[in-house]
This record gives structure tokens, C-alpha cells and sequence, in this order.
């Protein structure tokens, strides 16, 4: 199976690489379409690791409509930056997952990890072990930069 997926990568890299003579920087070109499904991941792990109301098909309406609506934002309107249209992607997306999530009414999930301060509470230990390694991380910079 790898040798078939990277055999299938390398034809649509030669494919591809012909229209890439034409652009003035190839890191905005990847950035773009990178860009295109970022917004939906991000919301959705956003919303799944903070949010204990959202649920698995608002997270799934979500990766559907991520490139869609990617897509829309590029070609509706395309002398928007790139990373605008990733912002309003990503805060649409967040619309859609709240919406889902609260029209199904389920509630706080069973499953969900109660959230409370001992669990960001460190030791004395970690914190001048923290303390100090920042401190040695500053001095590298001051000295060599």
C-alpha cells in the first residue's frame, strides 16, 4: 500500500509541477491550499478538547464543509488575503459545529474529563526546573544572538 500511495504522490507531483513555473513564490501556493483545510481541524479540536456540548456529527459536518467552504471564500472572493479567508473559514466552521451541537441537545457528554484547577497545579520542583531552563534558554539568546 505505500508503494501505491507514493507511486500515485509522484505522478501528481510531475502533474502539478508544471503549473508551479508560473508562480512567483511556491511557499504562498502550499500555504493557500494548506490553508484550505486547516481552518476545519482546528475547530474541530478546538471545540472536541474544550467544549464538553460538542458532538461527533457537528465535528463531521465540520471536516465536510471545511474545503467547500475554503473553497468559497477563495473564488467568491479572491483579493481577500489568505489568511482572512482562513479566519472567517475557521469562525464559520466554529458557527456550524455550536449550532449542531446545540440543536442535538444532548448535553455535556459522560465521557467528558472534568476540568479543574488541580490539574494545571506543577510542583515546586517542575516550576524551578521551569524557571531555570528558561533562564538558560535567555542567556543563549542574549549571548549568541
Amino acid at each position: 500500500m505505500g508503494r501505491i500511495t507514493a507511486s500515485l504522490a509522484l505522478i501528481v507531483a510531475m502533474l502539478v509541477a508544471p503549473m508551479l513555473q508560473t508562480l512567483d513564490q511556491a511557499f504562498q501556493y502550499i500555504q493557500e491550499y494548506t490553508g484550505m483545510v486547516s481552518p476545519g481541524i482546528l475547530a474541530i479540536f478546538l471545540f472536541g478538547l474544550f467544549w464538553k456540548r460538542a458532538t461527533s456529527r457537528a465535528a463531521l459536518w465540520a471536516a465536510i464543509l471545511t474545503i467547500p467552504v475554503s473553497a468559497a471564500f477563495k473564488f467568491i472572493f479572491p483579493q481577500m488575503p489568505w489568511m482572512d479567508q482562513m479566519g472567517f473559514s475557521f469562525l464559520i466552521l466554529s458557527a456550524v459545529i455550536v449550532a449542531i451541537s446545540l440543536l442535538e441537545e444532548k448535553g455535556e457528554s459522560p465521557k467528558a474529563i472534568p476540568v479543574s484547577h488541580e490539574l494545571f497545579r506543577t510542583g515546586t520542583a517542575f516550576n524551578i526546573g521551569a524557571i531555570a531552563i528558561s533562564a538558560i534558554i535567555m542567556a543563549l539568546y542574549i549571548l549568541f544572538w
